[in-house]
């Protein structure tokens, strides 16, 4: 939906200038216009400015089914990250990512503790073969 949204709001966007607007890679995008187009939520129209390129505009099924959907929790959150100068946000970014990596380290737990020694006697046994089945 937020695709959609933003389609919206600055029609006629090529696919890497969304991504960038979404935070997403345009590889990612283009698989998503791709499922939206085939849904007919989405055209793909020769751009004028570059033949390689294609700018994107919400067809009127997807104005509908946009127009159906409920307010997102994000929408205010997007605005106020829209608002924000670009300063701003690098600086957000890269305090995020360093939250992200805490977490990470954190969600991991300690290592698992090894075994010294042999092995138990019951490790180092071939396991039984069932009746009928190969090992």
């Amino acid at each position: 939906m937020l695709a959609m949204k933003t389609l919206a709001d600055s029609p006629n966007l090529s696919i890497s200038e969304l991504a960038r607007r979404i935070y997403l890679h345009p590889a990612t995008v283009v698989g998503i216009v791709d499922r939206l187009e085939g849904h007919g939520l989405v055209e793909r129209t020769p751009s004028k400015k570059d033949r390689r390129q294609v700018n994107l505009k919400l067809t009127r099924a997807g104005k509908g089914a946009l127009r159906k959907t409920p307010v997102s929790a994000q929408d205010p959150m997007l605005a106020g990250l829209e608002a924000l100068p670009d300063k701003k946000l690098k600086r957000l970014a890269v305090n995020l990512s360093k939250i992200v990596k805490v977490l990470e380290t954190h969600a991991k737990g300690p290592a698992p503790k090894r075994r010294r020694g042999r092995p138990r006697k019951e490790e180092s046994l071939p396991k039984k073969r069932r009746a009928g089945k190969p090992a």
